[in-house]
C-alpha cells in the first residue's frame, strides 16, 4: 500500500523542521491526496508509477524541416513511469501545477497508479546561507532594520516552509528598477524617514511609487513604505489584478520573496 507521506520526509526533520512538514506529520488522518496538496504547495514532488501514465507539460515550440517546409510543433504531454511535478493544489479537485509558483494546473488522474513519491529537496550546500552574517550581507539597512532581518532569519518562508534561502532573493526587473529610482527621490532611510511628501490619512502615513503595465502578460510593480514599519514593501502583481508575488526590498536592485497570493 502506498504511503500517505513521502519516502524522504525524514530528511526535512531537524532543528528547524518546516511548518508544512510538521503539519503533515501531525495530521495522521490525511490521505495521500491531502498530503500531495499540502506538501506540493511548497515542494516539487517526484513520483514513480506502477505503469506508464500521461502527464501534461509546459511544452516548448520546436522547429523541424520537412522538405521545403519548416513545421513548428509544441509537445504538451508525454508518457512517463517517473516524473518530477512542479507541485500540487486542491481547489475541489487535486491538480498538479503547470509552474512551481503558478495558479493553474491539470487534474490528477493517476492517484491509484502511484508506486512511491518523495520531495525534491534543494542542494543545501548551494542553496543555504553559511550563517546569519552571510544572510545579513544580502540587505542594505537603508531599507530594513537589522531587527527585522533577524526576524526573517529566525522565521520560515510561507512559500516553501523552510528557512530563507539565497534563491528567495530576486533581482528587480527593468520596470522595478525604474520604480526604485523614483522611490529614492523621496525615501531617505528606514531609521529616519522624511515623511513630508508621504500621503497622510487618519490611520497611516504612506509613500508609494508604482508602475502599471499596459500588456496583459506584464506585471504591476509597486514599492511602498509605511512610516511606522521598519521595512519597505515590494509587490509584483499580475496585470490589473490584486494577486501576485510579495516581499521586502533588500537592496536597490533586489527583494526577498515572502509569499504569493
Amino acid at each position: 500500500m502506498i504511503s500517505t507521506l513521502p519516502d524522504n520526509i525524514a530528511l526535512t526533520v531537524g532543528d528547524k523542521t518546516p511548518d508544512v512538514v510538521a503539519k503533515a506529520l501531525t495530521e495522521e488522518d490525511n490521505s495521500l491526496a491531502d498530503n500531495l496538496a499540502l506538501l506540493g504547495r511548497h515542494y516539487k514532488i517526484k513520483i514513480e508509477f506502477t505503469e506508464p501514465v500521461v502527464v501534461y507539460i509546459q511544452g516548448k515550440w520546436v522547429s523541424a524541416v520537412e522538405g521545403d517546409r519548416t513545421i513548428r510543433t509544441r509537445r504538451l504531454h508525454k508518457e512517463v513511469t517517473e516524473h518530477i511535478f512542479n507541485g500540487f493544489f486542491n481547489q475541489g479537485t487535486l491538480c498538479y501545477k503547470k509552474k512551481m509558483n503558478g495558479r493553474y494546473g491539470y487534474p490528477v488522474t493517476f492517484l491509484d497508479k502511484i508506486k512511491k513519491w518523495e520531495l525534491v529537496l534543494d542542494n543545501k550546500a548551494v542553496n543555504k546561507f553559511n550563517d546569519y552574517d552571510d544572510f545579513l550581507r544580502r540587505f542594505d539597512l537603508q531599507f530594513i532594520t537589522e531587527a527585522e532581518v533577524k526576524k526573517l532569519w529566525n522565521g520560515t518562508s510561507a512559500q516553501h516552509g523552510g528557512q530563507y534561502r539565497p534563491s528567495d532573493f530576486r533581482q528587480m526587473g527593468k520596470q522595478g528598477k525604474k520604480v526604485m529610482q523614483r522611490f529614492l527621490n523621496t525615501f531617505t532611510h528606514i531609521d529616519n524617514p522624511d515623511t513630508t511628501r508621504y500621503h497622510v490619512t487618519k490611520d497611516s502615513t504612506n509613500y508609494t511609487e508604482y508602475y502599471r503595465t499596459h500588456h496583459h502578460s506584464g506585471r504591476d510593480i509597486s514599492i511602498s513604505h509605511n512610516a511606522i514599519v521598519p521595512y519597505v514593501w515590494y509587490s509584483s502583481e499580475y496585470a490589473g489584478c490584486g494577486n501576485g508575488s510579495y516581499g521586502l526590498v533588500a537592496t536597490k536592485n533586489t527583494w526577498i520573496h515572502l509569499e504569493d497570493d
